[in-house]
């Protein structure tokens, strides 16, 4: 997790009761440190990068961060690709004799799980190292097989779980495959699914890449609401192709992007592996970045309210408050925001009351450090 720390210079005089206040002429440059900022004229949907497959056999995709996977609908071989699309490479799995139509990886196992398309099982394979670790038998009601599968790490209170599904079918297991949700009839043929917890922290959704959408359109991906359990209208049209819905998956790019790829199917010799920007960097400023409290008399304050402001799309989490140097005593926040982490989320801003209270004389100075995480 990234650490990010802004920086505030607080500068002010006190004087007694009785003495004639002077003017504080200290030049200081303070130091504004904010999240490193991705090309501000990119947006969501600008495509990031395109490759293809070695062949036309290679819906089902999934990444860990250091390759992409592909794997054969109709044969039981996988791809494994450097992450710009580079480098490409055969070979098959002991144990693994089907085609695996789609997979997703989970972080806390290191394993990527797959399913065949035909039966009720998922099978969890250490693709890094070309070996497959065990095959889970699924219980579902009303999903006769499974085509798709989307790790959500919220399933089963916490202790993660699959969403799978048939072509117009959508259920939930635990991760030993155990039923968590019944099967669900939506009939837009989904192929490829997406965790999506970026967009709106409290109210995760699922992405599918769809072969029938809407009106025959086979490249649509389609946002799902998880908590109502139906689709909220919101969609994406992969429309500058002819080709069908394959596999999907996301991953979070070395500068705080998230990407949101697709596998493109029937084009000429090969598939068309695209990636989107999904989700932008969290990206947070401080107004202002230092603040003079001019003269204030010993005995009495005077504070000054600051801005957080989170202009990237992705929420910032504000862990602590620290103010600092040898006069760091006259300065306090007036704000419970720091007695837990705070979320700023994807537009939106915190405000932060720091109060100037001297006990002496003197000028009086102090840095003030919030400490984030994203």
């Amino acid at each position: 997790m990234k650490k990010v720390f802004i920086l505030m210079m607080l500068i002010a005089v006190a004087f007694g009761i009785n003495a004639q206040p002077k003017h504080n002429n200290v030049d200081s440059t303070p130091h504004n440190g904010e999240y490193p900022q991705t090309n501000l004229m990119r947006a969501q949907w600008d495509v990031l990068q395109e490759f293809n497959t070695l062949d036309d056999s290679q819906p089902g995709i999934a990444t860990n961060g250091t390759h992409f996977f592909t794997s054969t609908w109709d044969n039981d071989y996988f791809q494994q690709y450097d992450m710009d699309g580079s480098n490409g490479v055969q070979f098959t799995i002991p144990g693994v004799d089907v085609g695996i139509d789609e997979m997703t990886y989970v972080e806390s196992t290191g394993l990527f799980y797959g399913v065949d398309g035909y039966s009720m099982k998922i099978y969890a394979m250490d693709l890094e190292n070309q070996t497959l670790s065990s095959i889970i038998p699924v219980t579902c009601t009303g999903v006769p097989s499974l085509i798709l599968i989307c790790y959500d790490p919220q399933l089963d209170g916490g202790a993660g779980g699959f969403w799978i599904g048939d072509w117009d079918e959508l259920g939930a297991v635990d991760m030993n495959g155990n039923e968590l949700v019944a099967g669900i009839v939506h009939n837009y043929d989904t192929y490829g699914s997406v965790y999506d917890n970026w967009t709106d922290p409290d109210n995760p959704k699922l992405w599918f890449f769809c072969q029938d959408y809407a009106d025959g359109d086979d490249t649509m991906l389609a946002e799902y609401d998880i908590n109502t359990q139906s689709f909220t209208g919101t969609s994406y049209d992969v429309a500058d192709n002819t080709g069908t819905a394959g596999g999907a998956c996301s991953y979070v790019r070395p500068d705080g992007t998230v990407a949101l790829v697709v596998v493109i199917q029937n084009n000429a010799n090969s598939n068309i592996v695209r990636e989107y920007e999904f989700v932008s960097p969290a990206n947070v400023s401080l107004s202002p970045t230092s603040h003079d409290y001019g003269n204030v008399s010993v005995g009495t304050s005077t504070s000054h309210t600051f801005t957080l402001t989170n202009t990237g799309g992705m929420a910032a989490e504000f862990e602590s408050l620290v103010i600092s140097g040898a006069d760091a005593s006259f300065f306090d926040y007036q704000n419970d925001y720091f007695l837990n982490a705070v979320d700023i989320p994807a537009g939106g801003s915190v405000t932060i009351d720091i109060e100037y209270n001297p006990t002496a004389v003197g000028n009086h100075t102090a840095v003030a450090t919030f400490e984030t995480s994203a």
